[in-house]
């Protein structure tokens, strides 16, 4: 009996020793449950705010990013905007300037007569050029061994082109040679006239008239020309210009043009002006040489009138002494014969 209640009594302490033992092994675990939890939450924890931080930190970046782009667009705009105004006031100096060249060659074309005269020569010298590159043109295509039916077409067309441009320079022919021979042509005088008499002052004077007229022309010319040389100057700074704004190669080549003609109209005005000078000094000296011979057949002429003067007062002088002593005479007979 005793035996059997110690067993109780012991099986209920090791019962109650392994209840306990079970709540410490429970609690422990708890423990350690609740340790792990708190380092799974604060591990949790942790990779939330790195999330967060990083997604912060994207959306920084895209927003940056998002920033940076729209100032690339807002300078591309902005960019674009100014190539815009300076192409827009580009062409309109193109224009500006096309403007003043044809307003050029409208003045020249229409008032000059150096221009007028050089025009048929330019065209001459232009149709020239031309038929040299129809001839080395049509020369390519005959050296060919075989032409397609294109290409003979084309030498067909060629040919029938070199020979219409050949007959246009032989229309032109007589302005081949220099544009200005006649206009600088130095002016030929008649002999200034000699004065021998009162008439020949008359003459004199017509003549003087017709040197004036001369000088007169011969300063018109004069200004043309300047006013030519100073317009293709003016051409040729406007060609200068749109020869570096713009792309078309028209200008250049308008411009080497442009440059040779005005080679031309130097040389011509260089010419012209020792010619001018010549003129004039030779017009200066007949002018004095002329007046020198009025002023001593005015003085001749008077004194001869003078004397004629003297002549025929000592004429009537004498007349009327003559008459008086025949009536004298005549006075002194009647009393005698009384």
């Amino acid at each position: 009996m005793k035996n059997l209640l110690f067993f109780i009594c012991f099986t209920i302490g090791i019962v109650q020793a392994d209840s306990n033992i079970t709540n410490e092994v429970n609690n422990t675990l708890m423990e350690m449950l609740a340790v792990e939890n708190k380092q799974k939450n604060i591990e949790n924890a942790l990779k939330q705010k790195k999330a967060e931080e990083k997604r912060k930190a994207k959306e920084a970046k895209a927003e940056k990013e998002r920033k940076i782009n729209e100032a690339k667009v807002q300078q591309a705009r902005i960019k674009e905007a100014r190539r815009l105004a300076e192409f827009k006031k580009l062409a309109a100096r193109i224009n500006i300037l096309n403007e003043e060249k044809e307003l050029i060659d409208a003045e020249l074309s229409k008032d000059n007569m150096w221009a007028s005269q050089y025009a048929p020569y330019e065209t001459y010298r232009s149709f020239n050029m031309k038929l040299k590159e129809l001839a080395d043109e049509v020369k390519e295509y005959k050296n060919e061994r075989s032409l397609s039916e294109v290409e003979k077409l084309e030498l067909k067309r060629l040919e029938e082109e070199y020979k219409i441009v050949s007959g246009k320079i032989t229309q032109l022919n007589e302005y081949r040679s220099d544009p200005f021979v006649e206009l600088i042509k130095p002016i030929k005088l008649e002999d200034e006239p000699i004065i021998t008499n009162p008439l020949d002052i008359i003459t004199a004077m017509s003549y003087q008239k017709h040197l004036k007229t001369l000088k007169e022309d011969n300063d018109r010319k004069y200004a043309s020309l300047s006013v030519a040389v100073r317009k293709i100057r003016e051409k040729k700074i406007i060609l200068q210009e749109l020869a570096l704004l713009s792309d078309n190669k028209k200008y250049v080549e308008e411009l080497g043009d442009t440059k040779n003609k005005l080679k031309d109209f130097e040389l011509a005005l260089e010419v012209f002006e020792t010619s001018v000078d010549t003129f004039v000094q030779k017009v200066s000296q007949i002018n004095l040489n002329i007046d020198k011979g009025i002023e001593n057949e005015v003085k001749r002429s008077i004194v001869t009138g003078i004397i004629i003067l003297i002549l025929l007062l000592i004429f009537i002088l004498v007349k009327y002494l003559v008459r008086k002593y025949m009536s004298d005479n005549d006075l002194f007979y009647g009393i005698n014969k009384v």
